[in-house]
């Protein structure tokens, strides 16, 4: 069984090394390793062809820089393994991960696409393990729509629940499955690319099954492209209309595909596009903050989180005024932050007068756990907001997709 790892890699040098090392020791040996320079203007090409050297598992690809989609589409191509495993250049794995995916993944089951349960984030000065509960298991044709699409939205109340993530680092899929699905990929989509690709994978595929293995290091790093310039936010705005044109045609042709997977899928777009950039759902006519009803204009306010949501949260408060902004508050200071704002601690939130806080933060396991610690030290749950599922469901979606589905 010969596994092909593919990373695109661009301007990564000082995370590229570490990236091949833990790829060329694994414990598998019979990999196939392509990197894919997507026009560095560092030193990461140089890397790469170093490597290669040294090794002669390892194929580079230099290209001009189109985009980590078209990076992944020339590593395909030349991809001769049985199934494709993605590694982004500034991340790196732990020795054993493709050992177990092969043996507790593909031999026992033969699946289409195998997803790797667990990964790990590492900060400047320490690292996060996040673990997954799901039941490691097979899931049929059926079960696919039915049962393992609501692992990564539902509806209602669900939306706010993930026990799964659409990133390419977790899953590893049958060759030919990855290239007739990565090609129908737009180069165009900058954010939410791993989304759209698996999205076209699990509909095509007959058989997914899923493993525990905590083995991928997501290095969180201030330029990365998870964090939105307000530069660049018009380019990200285009991206995710282009996302959900393409997926909409996508599901459309896709004759089968019952309604409640397009609401699944209308509400995992929606949950994106709020984790990404406001701009596009808030409704200028409303009198409070969009999706936080009680948040009435005028409201003094302390964010809570610095993550995805949290960063896109601030960057409408910063640019719209409706609202007094009195702190940003993470347990993660490293964070990217704004020249406006730092993310201060906490413990701060004592310190300050304010209406409301506001949990940025999408999933409901981790949005609970803040709230009882806010209760517990005193906060009163009148100033607690947090995202209301009904608000996303009944008013944020546009006309367009509510007539679709």
């Amino acid at each position: 069984m010969k596994i092909s790892i593919v990373v695109p890699i661009y301007n990564v040098q000082g995370y590229l090394e570490r990236c091949i090392k833990s790829i060329v020791e694994q414990s598998y040996s019979n990999i196939e390793i392509i990197l894919v320079d997507d026009g560095s203007t560092d030193r990461s090409a140089k890397i790469c062809d170093f490597y290669a050297r040294l090794d002669k598992r390892i194929r580079v690809i230099h290209k001009e820089n189109g985009g980590v989609t078209s990076a992944r589409k020339k590593g395909a191509e030349i991809a001769s393994g049985d199934y494709i495993l993605s590694v982004d250049g500034d991340d790196w794995i732990e020795k054993d991960r493709v050992e177990e995916l092969v043996v507790k993944g593909i031999i026992p089951s033969g699946a289409d696409m195998i997803y790797l349960a667990g990964y790990i984030k590492d900060f400047e000065n320490y690292s996060q393990a996040l673990y997954c509960d799901i039941v490691e298991r097979m899931y049929i044709r059926d079960e696919i729509e039915k049962e393992l699409l609501y692992l990564y939205c539902g509806v209602g109340e669900n939306i706010f629940t993930s026990s799964i993530i659409f990133s390419m680092s977790t899953w590893a899929v049958k060759r030919d499955l990855f290239k007739s699905k990565q090609q129908y990929v737009d180069d165009r989509i900058i954010m939410g690319e791993d989304e759209i690709f698996i999205w076209y994978c699990l509909l095509s595929a007959e058989r997914v099954s899923m493993i525990i293995q905590n083995g991928y290091h997501y290095v969180q790093r201030a330029s990365s492209s998870m964090h939105i310039s307000k530069e660049h936010g018009s380019d990200y705005i285009e991206s995710t209309q282009y996302m959900y044109t393409q997926l909409k045609q996508y599901i459309e042709d896709y004759s089968l595909c019952p309604r409640e997977t397009k609401r699944v899928f209308v509400n995992a777009i929606m949950r994106g596009v709020i984790n990404l950039h406001y701009e596009l759902v808030l409704k200028k006519q409303i009198n409070y903050l969009y999706p936080f009803p009680k948040v009435k204009k005028g409201s003094r306010i302390v964010v809570y989180g610095a993550g995805r949501m949290g960063y896109s949260l601030m960057k409408y408060l910063i640019q719209s005024k409706d609202y007094q902004v009195v702190l940003w508050v993470d347990q993660n200071m490293e964070l990217p932050s704004f020249p406006e704002y730092g993310i201060s601690p906490v413990a701060d939130i004592l310190q300050n007068d304010f209406d409301y806080i506001v949990i940025a933060v999408m999933y409901a396991k981790i949005s609970n756990e803040i709230k009882e610690t806010l209760v517990n030290v005193g906060i009163s749950e009148e100033k607690i907001a947090r995202i209301s599922a009904s608000v996303i469901e009944e008013s944020a979606l546009p006309d367009e997709i509510l007539n679709w589905v």
